[in-house]
């Protein structure tokens, strides 16, 4: 698979979340240069913000990391992984 410049910049500094990085995941959220892949469908279902943004226009040539749409997010990445660990281990 072969990776536009860009990409191969972005991948340089940021490394996988040991926990919640899924092979078959869907989008890659980026906290604190940290990568987490997960599932669309899954973020959607639990929260709006993230099931409203599927429906907006995308850039017709958006960041990817590891083949996926890469979402750089401004939270913690401490506190964001509190709340996949609910959303994928509810129990």
């Amino acid at each position: 698979m072969s990776s536009t410049a860009s990409e191969k910049t972005v991948n340089n500094a940021i490394v996988r979340h040991p926990e919640f990085y899924f092979s078959d995941g869907s989008i890659v959220l980026v906290l604190e240069n940290t990568a987490l892949r997960l599932h669309q469908s899954v973020l959607g279902r639990h929260s709006e913000f993230f099931n409203g943004m599927w429906d907006m226009p995308q850039p017709s040539t958006p960041e990817t990391y590891d083949g996926c749409a890469a979402v750089f997010l401004p939270d913690s990445l401490d506190d964001f992984v509190d709340v996949v660990k609910v959303l994928y281990n509810p129990l």
